[in-house]
């Protein structure tokens, strides 16, 4: 185990695993390589209150809204949409066409009162936005931790929460939910919000899944620099695209720190190259090998685009250097020049957008 992994293995110590693949985790890396919005005032991880695996994803939600919600949204006034109002060309996009649930239900603990605002759900995104309202100041990162629960169990691995609009007395937010699995069409989502005075706001709502997306199987497999790629499948509709993918390598210190620098560039056939919004990945170590899932998240493609060319690549330093500092405060320093520059690349591959040919990739 290299020291940058027992690092990040302190930040999770003790918590448990949610599946019995994970029990021997050892590697858990959240990466943002897309430039920070400027309307975001803040971005952090936030550990559910049951624990669970740090990672950051976006994924999406519903559009229908249950007659006891229909009452209770009767009764609160709204007034605007905290997607719409995010930035986030997706969740924007989802807002204006009617495709998230408007949930509204507010609750008091104390001088504090927080709002459910709306939710999204599908294959490619989870997302809940909130508001938090207090009758005296409070500090912008008051939401200390979040639970989301289904049947009893917790569905979160990873929680990034947004503060999109503050003021000493009210924050607009929106929580990005990371799972460690498929969830059904329909389901009750509990949730818990807590605050740093341990003030608590449950909730229970009743989410129905979009299911307005395409998911198509790559089957893409290529390996470089001594890390196995494959791309397993990649999910679109209208609030983003979503490529989920698989690495494989030897337990060395080198590739661990390769295997971070992985991304991808996609462009359409219109030549419009796709903006990344967010990604994740979680790793675990067997039999000598560290094995990493994850997936990288864009902004929604252009309604035109027939199909897309995505490239893998190495995010390399300028220098060609990879310099990490041990638990003992030395630093290791990676030459990458070892390599030749064919080693450095994988090969691009085409998907098909269009519905007939969905089943279709060119490598």
């Amino acid at each position: 185990m290299t020291d940058k992994i027992a690092s990040l293995k302190n930040k999770i110590n003790n918590i448990p695993v949610p599946t019995d693949k994970l029990d021997d985790i050892i590697l858990t890396t959240v990466h943002e390589h897309a430039p920070k919005r400027t309307h975001s005032l803040r971005k952090k991880l936030i550990y559910g209150a049951s624990g669970g695996v740090a990672a950051i994803g976006l994924l999406l939600g519903s559009a229908t809204v249950s007659p006891a919600m229909a009452g209770i949204v009767a009764k609160i006034p709204i007034v605007g949409s905290i997607f719409k109002e995010s930035g986030d060309p997706g969740l924007s996009q989802m807002s204006n066409l009617g495709l998230t649930q408007v949930i509204g239900e507010s609750k008091k603990i104390g001088d504090k009162t927080l709002t459910i605002d709306e939710v999204f759900y599908d294959g490619t995104r989870f997302t809940l936005s909130y508001s938090l309202e207090s009758e005296k100041p409070m500090s912008e990162d008051y939401i200390d931790a979040m639970d989301f629960i289904i049947d009893g169990k917790q569905i979160a691995y990873g929680i990034s929460n947004e503060i999109t609009d503050s003021a000493s007395t009210h924050h607009k937010g929106i929580a990005a939910i990371d799972t460690a699995k498929d969830l059904p069409e329909t389901f009750s989502l509990n949730v818990m919000f807590i605050g740093k005075e341990g003030d608590k706001w449950e909730f229970s709502l009743p989410i129905h899944a979009q299911t307005n997306v395409k998911t198509i199987v790559t089957n893409y497999e290529q390996e470089a620099a001594g890390v196995w790629l494959s791309v397993t499948d990649i999910i679109h509709g209208p609030a983003g695209l979503k490529v989920n993918y698989k690495m494989e390598m030897k337990d060395g210190d080198l590739q661990k720190y390769m295997a971070d620098l992985i991304g991808f560039r996609i462009e359409d056939d219109l030549g419009n190259e796709l903006v990344l919004n967010t990604g994740s990945n979680y790793g675990f170590s067997e039999d000598g090998k560290i094995n990493i899932e994850g997936n990288e998240m864009f902004n929604p493609i252009s309604n035109n685009a027939t199909k897309l060319t995505v490239t893998p690549y190495f995010n390399l330093p300028k220098e060609r250097k990879i310099s990490e500092t041990n638990a003992e405060g030395e630093e290791i320093v990676f030459d990458l020049t070892q390599y030749k520059s064919g080693e450095l690349e994988f090969d691009s591959f085409t998907v098909y957008l269009n519905e007939k040919y969905s089943d279709l990739v060119d490598h």
